[in-house]
């Protein structure tokens, strides 16, 4: 065979070998936080994870040995399943570094802490499961910006809130697990782009085991429980018998209560007119009623 068939056979083997050699840096830098911070050390399963010890990939760095570890044809991360495998500990903010993850799945284990606002670096995520666990604070509006996410699934947890306005932007999403956690308040009138981009069982399990104000079927169908921009209604008790203005929140308690209501926008001065007479001029309470 001829000098030339040799030379390409080395080429391909060495090509071939350094491809599988070595592993993109910002990938291994996640994995190593994502190990640490989790008590790797205590993981049920974590065949060849001792690849992301120490402080520098090794020599012969091959992510796809790992456990719960898969990589896509350009030989990064492209997924991380680990469910049911005693991750304690918080979710690195290193995670956004595995910019071309497409799904990550730490179901049934003990994470705690809040969901880093680097999540929303992951554009190519497709699926986030994180449920049953201990993840609390907001949902991060960051999630919005995942413009491909088919499946967010955050059932039990401890989260609280409300869900951000930002996941209306979510044109994929075509599942979204929400029950069992402490989220609470009115739906943002732009979420009812996503009525009706859910499976129909979907319904219960966004806002069952939560306290919105309404159920998610009927903020849907009915526009209950639907965040409001109208002027809300202040009750003065005790008006100065002088013009005066005020800003609302300016809380001067007062011994008197009367029954008049006028409309506050928000963000604006309350005005007093002449005519309200007080025992003491000037002194008034204000109380801000909810807005349906």
């Amino acid at each position: 065979m001829s000098k030339i068939f040799y030379i390409t056979i080395i080429i391909i083997l060495f090509t071939y070998q350094f491809s599988w050699s070595q592993c993109h840096p910002n990938d291994w830098i996640a994995l190593n936080q994502l190990y640490e911070q989790t008590d790797g050390n205590n993981w049920i399963s974590k065949t060849n994870w001792t690849i992301v010890g120490g402080e520098t990939p090794p020599s012969n760095c091959n992510l796809s040995l790992l456990e719960g570890i898969t990589l896509n044809d350009n030989n990064r991360v492209g997924g991380i399943e680990l469910p049911e495998n005693n991750l304690v500990g918080t979710i690195p903010p290193e995670i956004g570094q595995l910019q071309e993850l497409d799904e990550m799945q730490l179901t049934d284990n003990n994470l705690s802490g809040t969901l880093p606002a680097a999540i929303g670096q992951l554009q190519n995520l497709a699926t986030l499961e994180l449920d049953n666990n201990n993840l609390s604070g907001g949902l991060p509006p960051e999630i919005g910006t995942l413009l491909s996410l088919e499946v967010l699934s955050l059932s039990n947890n401890n989260f609280s809130g409300t869900i951000p306005t930002e996941y209306s932007n979510l044109n994929a999403l075509s599942d979204l697990f929400l029950d069992n956690n402490q989220l609470s308040g009115c739906f943002d009138e732009g979420l009812s782009a996503l009525c009706n981009q859910f499976y129909y069982y979907d319904t219960v399990n966004i806002d069952a085991g939560n306290n919105f104000d309404a159920t998610w079927t009927n903020f849907c169908n009915l526009s209950e429980g639907q965040c409001s921009n109208c002027a809300e209604t202040i009750q003065l008790s005790s008006i100065s018998n002088t013009n005066q203005t005020y800003r609302a929140d300016n809380m001067i308690v007062s011994t008197e209560t009367i029954n008049a209501n006028i409309t506050y926008a928000a963000g604006n001065l309350v005005v007093l007119d002449i005519g309200f007479n007080v025992s003491t001029a000037f002194d008034f309470g204000i109380f801000i009623s909810s807005c349906n």
